[in-house]
């Protein structure tokens, strides 16, 4: 593909968490042929009149059913990761998760992974990056 044909594609604009707990990060399982069932961290598409903040927030109490209040989020990094027929620019954050947030039943109800096996781990390209930069940290 030509770099003016890179110019013509959708850029997805999507957040991302990084649900920590215990030097454990949450993973999610990807089921589609185009990602063929790889690991990656939570996220969702950003619509175009929502702010990115709102969208994570949103997605965090559905998802995990967490109360802003039970979690410290921080910003942790931006990266652009092309796919076949678009763009995705991912904005990640780290949740650290309180110890007032932790039921039994989101630990059993989500996929943990030690931090240091996380390239161990079949993972969808951009969260190869992800787990990089994290385990720069």
């Amino acid at each position: 593909m030509s770099d003016s044909n890179n110019l013509d594609l959708q850029i997805v604009k999507t957040v991302c968490a990084i649900v920590k707990y215990n030097n454990k990060v949450c993973l999610v399982k990807k089921d589609s042929s185009d990602t063929n069932s790889l690991w990656n961290f939570p996220q969702v598409v950003v619509n175009p009149s929502e702010i990115v903040i709102s969208a994570l927030i949103n997605y965090i109490n559905k998802t995990f059913c967490l109360d802003i209040d039970t979690i410290d989020v921080n910003y942790f990094c931006n990266i652009k990761h092309k796919c076949e027929t678009f763009f995705l620019d991912i904005d990640s954050f780290v949740v650290d998760l309180k110890p007032t947030s932790i039921t039994e039943d989101l630990i059993d109800n989500q996929n943990w992974f030690e931090i240091e096996e996380l390239f161990n781990i079949p993972l969808t390209a951009e969260a190869v990056t992800l787990a990089q930069v994290l385990m720069e940290c």
